[in-house]
C-alpha cells in the first residue's frame, strides 16, 4: 500500500465542497455522486487532505464556468 502523499494545500485548492456547492448551485450529494462515477465534477478534480476532506480548485472551476458562459 502506498503511503498517502502529503499535499500542501495551496491557495489554488481553496474551496471546500460546501463552497463548490454554492458556486455550482448543486447539492452536496450531487457533487459526490458525480465525483464517484466519473472521477471529477465536470472536469474539476479535488485533492484529499490528510484529514480526509476534499479541497477544490476555485480557479479551475472559474475557468470552466467562464468558458461555458462565453
Amino acid at each position: 500500500m502506498k503511503p498517502f502523499p502529503f499535499i500542501q494545500i495551496e491557495d489554488r485548492y481553496d474551496w471546500t465542497t460546501d463552497d463548490l456547492c454554492r458556486a455550482a448551485r448543486q447539492k452536496k450529494r450531487s457533487i459526490h455522486v458525480r465525483l464517484c462515477r466519473t472521477g471529477s465534477f465536470h472536469g474539476v478534480r479535488p485533492i484529499k487532505t490528510p484529514s480526509g476532506r476534499l479541497r477544490w480548485s476555485s480557479s479551475e472551476f472559474r475557468e470552466l464556468y467562464m468558458g461555458a458562459v462565453k
